[in-house]
């Protein structure tokens, strides 16, 4: 056999080679996407938290704080659920210890006590919460951008 003969078949193997390495990175592109996505609506359901969660402690309990209180707990939940998604994808997102400061800073204390008074934007709850947020925040942004670099 001569190298003209085996021309087709290097011409083929090309092709699949770079077929197969296109699709890679398609792959490979379309789940950063995906990650960032989550990352994103873990970012908004953060600050909801923390909003939500200054206008449920500065409320005397009643119909709109049990309300709050239910919301901040299906955030808090959904938060867990896209940090569980995250760390199946890759354990760098893995955050549990962190999200367990962020419910324990968010449902501690007087949280849906009967007794739970207003309290003032100087109490220490405030910056527990904010600070859990925070940490959260800055441990999935720190996964991603070692993950994509």
């Amino acid at each position: 056999m001569e190298i003209k003969d085996w021309a087709p078949a290097v011409s083929w193997l090309l092709v699949l080679v770079g077929w197969f390495r296109l699709t890679n990175e398609n792959n490979k592109r379309q789940l950063r996407k995906e990650v960032k996505e989550r990352i994103d609506e873990i970012q908004e359901l953060l600050n909801a938290i923390e909003d939500d969660s200054y206008e449920y402690y500065s409320l005397p309990q009643g119909p709109e704080a049990e309300r709050l209180a239910l919301r901040l707990k299906t955030k808090v939940s959904s938060v867990g659920h896209h940090l569980n998604v995250l760390s199946g994808i890759d354990a760098k997102y893995s955050c549990s210890g962190l999200l367990i400061r962020l419910r324990r800073s968010v449902t501690g204390g007087a949280f849906e006590s009967v007794e739970r008074v207003p309290i003032l934007l100087s109490d220490p709850i405030f910056q527990s919460i904010s600070s859990s947020v925070v940490e959260i925040s800055r441990a999935i942004d720190r996964a991603y951008a070692s993950k994509v670099s």
